[in-house]
């Protein structure tokens, strides 16, 4: 840009006056546009912002719903669980053998549970145990301590060897009084009920 001083003529001083006008329009017109872009762009975000805000409302509101929801069908399970455990142990107290016999004759009536566990591929713990267990819908370690604790029959020997033989069943993962539950699948009960009924035509 040309520097003025005052010796230049007044048409020099004006020619100058008229540039430097129109550069300040120039000027004032991008500043304008610039400023009308940046409210369009904060526009679009605020638009954008409220979008999300919203949507993010509307989500936390359907999550509430669901765990609401979800706390209600927690109660309703425990209320079940804790039902079905009592008829489960109601079912089982009756159906809890608590006879006792005597054998006229223990030599043969040894070697005929000797004969039927050979027979049947069991070890006569194993056999001890199956008729234990199809007392119970379900048992638990403190249920076999409880009624055989004087017998010598091992729990974990006898359960680990008959879940081999898939005669019993982990029925899940949870734990009632923090122990395992375990129950006879069909097999072991068919194979229960066998040995009751040769045991008692034997004895």
């Amino acid at each position: 840009m040309k520097r003025l001083s005052i010796n230049n003529s007044k048409e020099e001083i004006y020619e100058a006056y008229k540039k430097a006008l129109d550069r300040a329009r120039v000027e004032k017109y991008r500043n304008s546009k610039h400023i009308e872009h940046k409210k369009e762009i904060r526009a679009e975000k605020n638009k954008a912002i409220n979008t999300i805000s919203y949507k993010n409302f509307k989500m936390r509101q359907v999550l509430w719903g669901l765990n609401k929801r979800l706390e209600k069908l927690r109660g309703r399970y425990k209320s079940h669980q804790l039902k079905g455990r009592k008829e489960g142990y109601n079912i089982a107290v009756r159906r809890m053998d608590k006879t006792y016999f005597k054998a006229d004759n223990p030599a043969r009536f040894i070697g005929h549970v000797n004969l039927l566990a050979d027979v049947m591929n069991l070890k006569t713990d194993e056999c001890a145990f199956l008729l234990w267990a199809n007392r119970y819908d379900y048992f638990t370690k403190s249920d076999f301590l409880r009624d055989m604790d004087d017998t010598g029959v091992p729990y974990y020997g006898c359960l680990v060897r008959l879940r081999r033989k898939d005669y019993i069943m982990k029925l899940e993962e949870a734990k009632e009084f923090g122990r395992f539950k375990f129950a006879l699948t069909g097999t072991g009960k068919v194979t229960a009920v066998r040995i009751d009924k040769f045991v008692k035509k034997v004895t």
